[in-house]
């Protein structure tokens, strides 16, 4: 069995130098293969905020390389021209949720990695808590280029995880990797090689220890539910995060001040239960108060902070018993048995359609004509066909198998369509010279005999 296709987004930005330098160099490591996974790599003009959410909207989507490279700070990653695609509280940041990032980029594991993984679940990534060095001479050649050593050792943990390794084993081997090209720029360039453990030091994980590709199951069938959720304080000054979870995973995360209202579908397993539930980021003592309503059920309504979320049960639906097998249909009693040849001659009268007749001759006696409509397609031919038929005859029906070969010559060489009354005989078309085409006839034939 083939592995299952992973799709990994790779952002490579290139509106100023440093991007630009990175980004020659990584796309090149974009020849690297493995099986069950492919990239899709965002360049330059097409790195923006709308296509990276896009690409990561993919059910088969499982993070963000680190063959990426942006500019960060403490809260935010931007893609070309400098423009964020992630930031903290940023609703988008959802789009990540079960899924690694380890985009190179300054500051971002000081805020931005630690809010993605507490806030808005995160399976794991890397990133830099101070800037991020690298060295280049830009001349944009692999191996040649010193910062390829840089860009080696970081896409070291997606090859990890493509190899099927968990994240911490990933990680490890990343850093290890910084160190062994460190260790190779010692006597070549100390400055190099400083450089190189200075950003394995600074690049910390977060997240699961334990997350890992997996085999993607199909997803079961769901029912929407409409939700809608407030939630209000008249004392809380602070900039507040708004959840909406299911069974304690984020749905829908939003930041914002004194009020939030939210008004969306959510999709459920039909057969599973769940708790739908609402909180705000602040304890008690701030006095928030929600309402949350769920389809046509009655609202509820009461405190909704962060140690007492307002909950919604649903029951879910049972799945529905299989249907008993039907019983077999009883055997039709047995038909008066025909076989027979038939030929039959193809001339055309106007420009794009010719009438045939196919007469059939029976071992019964009886000779079946069906007229024939054939739609050249404005094209002119003249041909002639032969061949074999049995099956039965009941109750003044007749059905059996058709088998011939059909010689047509046309002033030019395209396809066409033959049809035997409404129905349209299929087979292969082969060319035996420039103007004569060989039609093979398999068919069923059924009709009524009079």
């Amino acid at each position: 069995m083939s592995k299952p296709n992973f799709k990994i987004v790779v952002e490579l930005t290139n509106s100023d130098p440093a991007t630009a330098c990175w980004t020659a160099v990584a796309e090149q490591f974009l020849d690297e293969k493995y099986e069950g996974f492919e990239y899709v790599a965002l360049k330059g003009n097409d790195c923006i905020p709308e296509k990276v959410y896009d690409a990561l909207r993919d059910p088969s989507a499982i993070g963000v390389s680190g063959l990426s490279v942006g500019h960060g700070s403490d809260c935010e990653t931007t893609v070309q021209n400098m423009i964020p695609d992630f930031s903290c509280g940023n609703p988008n940041n959802i789009l990540l949720r079960g899924k690694y990032f380890n985009k190179c980029t300054c500051l971002y594991g000081k805020g931005g990695l630690p809010d993605l993984v507490n806030n808005y679940g995160l399976g794991c990534g890397c990133g830099e808590v101070t800037e991020y060095w690298i060295v280049t001479n830009k001349t944009g050649k692999k191996w040649q280029d010193p910062v390829t050593y840089f860009i080696d050792a970081n896409f070291e943990f997606d090859r990890q995880l493509m190899q099927g390794k968990t994240a911490k084993e990933a990680y490890d081997a990343m850093i290890a990797k910084y160190k062994q090209h460190a260790e190779y720029w010692k006597d070549k360039d100390p400055e190099t090689a400083r450089l190189l453990n200075y950003d394995a030091d600074n690049r910390p994980f977060f997240g699961d220890p334990n997350w890992a590709v997996g085999n993607i199951p199909p997803p079961p069938p769901t029912e929407p539910h409409l939700v809608e959720a407030s939630a209000e304080s008249s004392k809380d000054p602070y900039m507040r995060y708004f959840y909406i979870k299911v069974n304690g995973v984020p749905e829908h995360v939003e930041t914002g001040w004194f009020k939030f209202y939210v008004k969306r579908t959510i999709y459920l397993p039909k057969d599973k239960e769940a708790d739908i539930c609402i909180s705000v980021s602040a304890d008690e003592t701030f006095g928030w108060e929600g309402t949350l309503k769920i389809d046509d059920k009655k609202p509820v309504s009461g405190a909704c902070d962060k140690n007492h979320p307002l909950c919604v049960h649903i029951s879910g639906q049972p799945p529905s018993p299989p249907q008993p097998p039907q019983p077999p249909q009883p055997p039709p009693p047995p038909g008066q048995k025909y076989s027979g040849e038939y030929t039959t001659n193809v001339v055309s009268n106007q420009p794009c359609v010719v009438q045939a007749i196919l007469r059939l001759k029976l071992t019964t006696n009886k000779d079946i004509e069906i007229p024939m409509t054939i739609d050249l397609r404005n094209l002119q031919l003249l041909g002639e066909g032969k061949g074999s038929e049995s099956g039965t005859i009941q109750d003044n029906q007749y059905s059996g198998d058709a088998k011939g070969d059909l010689s047509i010559k046309i002033d030019n060489q395209y396809p066409i369509v033959l049809w035997f009354g409404n129905i349209p005989k299929k087979g292969f078309l082969i060319i035996k010279s420039p103007q004569t085409f060989s039609f093979i006839q398999l068919s069923k034939e059924q009709g009524k005999v009079e």
